[in-house]
């Protein structure tokens, strides 16, 4: 449905590896409904759904900090997809403050794919 929804509307989602382990679906399988993808890390396993909104808004780490298999979910991303980093984690940005928090999640992702 989403698929149909997206096609008709021209409208995509920004997808990250944590949401697509929580469906078990892969990019192929999200196909033209992706318009880019987000860089996050996190727990090996996925929340249960009733936590999966909790978790994405609450409980990211900067790529490399968790258990994503980020490199391989980067190598899979079409090269014309925009890529991005979305880590919501308020407690560790309140903790860090916003520009370290910002500088943390930077460095962390040029590591990632420095390492690619």
């Amino acid at each position: 449905m989403a698929q149909v929804l997206t096609l008709i509307s021209g409208i995509g989602a920004a997808l990250d590896e944590p949401v697509l382990a929580a469906a078990r679906a892969t990019l192929r399988e999200a196909g033209p409904t992706i318009a880019g993808v987000q860089l996050c890390d996190g727990p090996a396993a996925p929340p249960p759904w009733d936590r999966l909104r909790h978790e994405a808004l609450n409980e990211r780490l900067p790529p490399g900090e968790g258990a994503f298999d980020l490199a391989g979910f980067v190598r899979a991303v079409p090269v014309h997809l925009p890529l991005g980093v979305e880590v919501l984690n308020p407690a560790a940005q309140g903790a860090a403050g916003p520009a370290a928090w910002a500088r943390r999640c930077r460095d962390a992702t040029r590591a990632l794919l420095a390492g690619l």
